[in-house]
């Protein structure tokens, strides 16, 4: 499950961060707005790896506080979609950053 996860992440990644760049529309493929969906599988992903580690009881308090900041620019993304949230810069550009790096760093 996750590679599966991870190569979504990179592809999710790839079309968030080309569609920032201007580089890219990806409204082609993917339906609405790309931002929004990156941002609750991100949010998503790390709240499944975080109920995995508690599960299995795998690592320590430090690797679920990383978990946790790793989720943090898409709630912000989350939140400024939802509630109009605003901290003075566009955060799509890490949550495709974040994405593309999760992904690479769970294929391994």
């Amino acid at each position: 499950m996750g590679k599966i996860l991870s190569i979504i992440a990179i592809v999710l990644g790839l079309a968030l961060g080309l569609k920032y760049l201007g580089v890219y529309d990806t409204s082609s493929f993917i339906p609405g707005d790309v931002g929004l969906v990156a941002s609750i599988f991100l949010v998503g992903q790390q709240l499944f790896y975080l109920l995995r580690i508690h599960l299995e009881q795998g690592t320590t308090g430090m690797g679920k506080i990383i978990k946790l900041l790793i989720m943090l620019p898409g709630l912000i993304f989350l939140a400024g979609y939802f509630f109009g949230f605003s901290i003075g810069f566009d955060v799509s550009f890490v949550v495709a950053l974040l994405l593309f790096v999760e992904g690479i760093y769970g294929l391994h």
